[in-house]
């Protein structure tokens, strides 16, 4: 092999080598390309690896519904009310994951980062025939059209909060696996515990 051979396999190499870069460093740069617009995980608790949002909402100040219980009967739910700064967001990840491996990450996340475990359940023997109906489709804990419909499989829900200067944080998680479609869903609602701003009405 002459010395011109060996250099041109060289720069083929090396501008393979390059190529390999860019195109690493055009993946991490898309990280949530994939994400509806505006969207974005929420300070406190990053997505699950793979995750892309498909539903997100925001308000300063409202009132959210965060189940603490079990559901039988979703027009008697009986849930945590609170008021402060509300963020839901929608998840879709690979059905490759399971509801379980999402759960326990999602469970270890929280503990690690100083939660408390208010309440968790899974499937409808421990959270209830009227849970699931009562999160997605009674527009009081998930916004109704915010996400969409998921078929069979298991789903596990938690609660958690952490204290924090000013008050509280409130994380409610519902993490399913939509055996038809093959992905596996998460819902998430945070609630940051605060005093609503005064004075942005007059009335001289």
């Amino acid at each position: 092999m002459g010395a011109m051979d060996t250099r041109i396999k060289m720069w083929r190499r090396a501008a393979l080598g390059a190529l390999m870069v860019v195109a690493m460093q055009a993946g991490h740069a898309a990280q949530g390309a994939n994400d509806i617009k505006g969207a974005r995980d929420h300070p406190l608790l990053t997505r699950f690896v793979g995750a892309r949002i498909n539903a997100y909402s925001q308000q300063d100040y409202d009132e959210a519904q965060m189940p603490n219980q079990a559901i039988e009967d979703e027009d008697k739910a009986q849930v945590l009310a609170l008021e402060g700064k509300v963020t839901r967001i929608g998840y879709f990840i690979d059905g490759i994951k399971s509801a379980l491996e999402v759960y326990r990450n999602y469970e270890a996340a929280l503990k690690e980062g100083g939660f408390e475990t208010l309440f968790t359940c899974k499937n409808d023997k421990q959270c209830g025939e009227g849970f699931q109906p009562y999160v997605l489709n009674s527009g009081k804990v998930r916004i109704v059209g915010e996400g969409d419909a998921v078929i069979g499989g298991n789903y596990y829900a938690l609660l958690a909060k952490k204290a924090v200067p000013g008050g509280e944080v409130y994380v409610f998680m519902d993490i399913m696996h939509d055996d038809m479609n093959q992905i596996t869903p998460v819902f998430q609602q945070v609630v940051e515990t605060r005093s609503m701003a005064q004075g942005q009405v007059k009335a001289p």
